[in-house]
């Protein structure tokens, strides 16, 4: 008696290089700006005396990446599952009882 042993195969999507055609219909959906501002600890005015309303100081803004993620419910990217031929072995073993045969005897008529 033998049964086939397959390994699992690691499958993979694969999509066609996306164009503007690729995209139509689908939305683009952003995270809240991630943004932090920077300014120097303490700034002193062109008098050289320290305080805040001596002008603007010289201040930065840095943001993160935009969180942006394609919402394409109803378009068809023309994705495909591609999975490697499963890699098999036979295994084998005695059964436990071999089955008694069924023979029967057919004569020819001459």
């Amino acid at each position: 008696h033998c049964e086939p042993h397959c390994e699992v195969p690691v499958c993979d999507t694969r999509c066609p290089k996306p164009t503007n055609e690729t995209y139509k219909g689908c939305r683009i959906n952003c995270g809240e700006p991630d943004c932090a501002m920077f300014c120097p600890k303490t700034g002193l005015c062109p008098d050289g005396k320290k305080t805040l309303d001596c002008g603007a100081p010289k201040c930065r803004t840095q943001c993160a990446r935009p969180r942006c993620k394609f919402h394409c419910d109803d378009v068809d990217m023309a994705c495909k599952t591609v999975c490697p031929q499963p890699k098999c072995e036979w295994k084998c073993h005695k059964p436990r009882e071999c089955p008694k045969p069924l023979c029967k005897m057919i004569c020819e008529q001459a």
